[in-house]
C-alpha cells in the first residue's frame, strides 16, 4: 500500500548514514533492548539492516546490562560508537544515563546516536546533556521528528551535529500479515508512563463487558508467548507489548543472540497486530509496523505528543493511517472503517 513511501524513508536512512560511518574502522552498536518492547526490537533489526547494507559488521554489541568497558575498548579501538535509536533521549528512562556514561568512557571515539525522539521534563537535565555532548566534541545526534530536531538544534552546541531522519525500523523489509483477523479491532494500548489514557477503556468503549483472557502465540522456535488481553466478543481485543511473558519463563530469551531475540519479538508483534481487521494504537511502533505491513490503523498520541509529531513529520501522506484526538473518536472511526472493509469484502 505504501511501498514507495517506505522505500523513500529507507533510502533517506542510507543516504544519511553512509557519509558518517567509515566501513574501514570498527563500530560498536550499543544498548540492545532487553525489554519486551517490540518497537525497540524493530529498531534494532533496522539498525543491523543498515549496517549490512553499508557492508559493516559490528566489532562489539552490548545491552546496558552486558556492557563491558575493557571488552568494548579492545574491540572498538579508534572506531565509531553507534547508539541505539528510539524514544528515550531524555530524562524519562535509564537508557539515557548509559548513553552519557559512554561519552565519558570513550572521549576520543566518534559517536552517532541513531534516530531518537527527545523529551526532557527538566530543562536543567537537557542543558547538562547538551554540555556533556559538547565536551565530547565528536558526536552526531539524529532526531526522528521535526520537533525533536528543532529542540536539539536550539540546545546543543556547534560541536554536536544534529540531523533529521526517520525511525530506523524502516530499514527492515516490508512485512506481511501473519494470521487471519480474529477481531474487528486490535487495540494496542500503552500501560506505561507514556500513556495518555485518563479513563478505563471499558468505560470508553461501551460495547459491553470486557472479558480478561490470555492470548497464546508461538512466533518462532516453539517458544510460546502468553499475552494478557481484554476482549468484547469478536469486536475488540486490547493488549500491549508489556503484557507478554514467555510461557516457559526464559528470561530475555538468553539462549538466543541479540538478532534472533529481536526477530522473535517483532514476529510476535506482527502476530498480535494481525489479529485485528484494523489496529488502534498509542504506540509509535504499532503505527510503524502497521505501515510496513499494510494494516489499516488509527494512531492516538502518547502523553507528550511524540506520536503526532512523528506522524506529521513522516507519515501524513501515507494511505490507510489516520490520527484522532481521543480514544472515543478512535473507537467510533475504527468501527466505521471495519464496516467499510466488511462491505467491500462482501461485494
Amino acid at each position: 500500500m505504501n511501498r514507495a513511501f517506505t522505500a523513500e524513508l529507507r533510502q533517506q536512512l542510507i543516504d544519511t548514514y553512509r557519509p558518517l560511518i567509515d566501513p574501514s574502522r570498527p563500530v560498536a552498536l550499543v544498548d540492545f533492548p532487553v525489554a519486551v518492547n517490540s518497537g525497540d526490537h524493530a529498531i534494532w533489526l533496522g539498525e543491523k539492516a543498515l549496517l549490512r547494507h553499508l557492508g559493516i559488521a559490528p566489532a562489539y554489541e552490548c545491552a546496558l546490562e552486558t556492557y563491558d568497558f575493557e571488552a568494548m575498548a579492545d574491540a572498538l579501538k579508534d572506531g565509531t560508537i553507534l547508539m541505539h535509536g528510539g524514544g528515550n533521549f531524555g530524562d524519562i528512562y535509564k537508557y539515557h544515563r548509559f548513553r552519557l556514561r559512554l561519552l565519558s568512557d570513550f572521549p576520543g571515539n566518534k559517536v552517532i546516536v541513531f534516530p531518537q525522539s527527545m523529551m526532557f521534563y527538566s530543562t536543567q537535565s537537557l542543558k547538562r546533556t547538551a554540555e556533556q555532548f559538547e565536551r565530547h566534541g565528536n558526536a552526531t545526534i539524529t532526531a526522528r521528528d521535526a520537533l525533536s530536531h528543532y529542540k536539539m538544534g536550539k540546545y546543543f552546541g556547534p560541536k554536536t551535529k544534529v540531523l533529521l531522519a526517520p525511525d530506523m525500523a524502516f530499514m527492515m523489509n516490508p512485512l506481511k500479515r501473519i494470521r487471519k483477523p480474529k477481531f474487528d479491532i486490535l487495540w494496542l494500548r500503552r500501560d506505561d508512563r507514556e500513556s495518555a489514557l485518563t479513563l478505563p477503556l471499558d468505560e470508553i468503549a461501551k460495547l459491553g463487558p470486557m472479558t480478561p483472557t490470555v492470548l497464546k502465540m508461538v512466533p518462532a522456535d516453539g517458544r510460546a508467548v502468553l499475552s494478557e488481553a481484554l476482549f468484547v466478543g469478536e469486536t475488540l481485543c486490547v493488549t500491549d507489548w508489556y503484557r507478554a511473558t514467555l510461557q516457559n519463563d526464559e528470561p530475555e530469551l538468553d539462549t538466543l543472540d541479540f538478532d534472533a531475540r529481536s526477530i522473535f519479538w517483532v514476529t510476535w508483534a506482527l502476530s498480535i497486530l494481525s489479529l485485528g481487521r484494523i489496529v488502534v494504537t498509542d504506540r509509535l511502533h504499532g503505527h510503524i509496523l502497521s505501515l510496513l505491513a499494510g494494516f489499516p490503523h488509527i494512531l492516538l498520541n502518547n502523553n507528550y505528543g511524540k506520536n503526532f509529531t512523528y506522524y506529521d513529520t513522516w507519515s501524513k501522506d501515507m494511505q490507510g493511517s489516520w490520527i484522532v484526538p481521543n480514544p472515543k473518536s478512535a473507537l467510533e472511526n475504527a468501527l466505521n472503517i471495519v464496516k467499510t472493509i466488511k462491505d467491500s469484502d462482501a461485494a
